[in-house]
């Protein structure tokens, strides 16, 4: 079903009314369930102009997709075995899709490239970086766990680019992570974890 929501109203819907729809228009949307489920089909959110509001983090089941633009898609939360499809090949301005772990990330219909304007950047995880092609002058940066990244370290966590550590790290990851990239490494969120003996000698560094 279309649903077109007028310049300066607002509609709030659960998950499950939303499922299937196509929506558009110059108003707000809120999806209210504190943990949105789509179990079947597209839903589209890429028509709306307005403010696109998620109450909670989002699971899609096998088969479900839901369609969001770069800037609706920026710092959601998303899981399951479903599809996210960015409603656009081309990046024009920062978003980050890092916390996006569902199994399919598309850019356009069913595209795995995207292309970043100047002066953008994108941040990744390393799945997302591993399965999608980057065109453009714009920049990748790499946002995940410990673990993903120090397996990846080489390969996508590489060069200049910039990472961001999602969950505690020991001295000896930070420092197999930051031996792979000239680029800024931030692990602000959940600070260094190890033993006092390892804190202590690098403490003396």
């Amino acid at each position: 079903m279309k649903v077109r929501i007028a310049s300066g109203t607002s509609l709030t819907v659960t998950a499950a009314e939303a499922e299937g729809n196509i929506y558009s228009g110059s108003g707000n949307l809120e999806i209210t369930d504190t943990s949105p489920a789509f179990s079947s089909g597209t839903t589209s959110f890429s028509g709306i102009k307005g403010d696109l509001v998620f109450d909670g983090p989002i699971t899609l089941s096998s088969g479900a997709s839901i369609k969001l633009t770069a800037a609706q898609a920026d710092g959601l939360t998303v899981s399951g075995s479903g599809s996210v499809v960015i409603k656009s090949k081309t990046v024009s301005a920062d978003t980050d899709l890092s916390d996006i772990s569902a199994t399919h990330l598309y850019f356009g219909k069913t595209g795995t490239a995207v292309t970043l304007k100047s002066g953008v950047t994108l941040t990744m995880n390393v799945d997302q970086v591993s399965a999608t092609t980057i065109k453009g002058s714009g920049t990748i940066a790499v946002s995940d766990t410990v673990a993903n990244l120090v397996s990846d370290a080489g390969a996508h966590v590489t060069g200049s680019i910039d990472v961001t550590i999602k969950d505690a790290i020991s001295i000896a990851n930070l420092t197999t992570i930051d031996g792979y990239t000239s680029g800024s490494v931030d692990y602000s969120t959940s600070g260094i974890e190890d033993t006092v003996a390892n804190l202590i000698v690098d403490g003396g560094d």
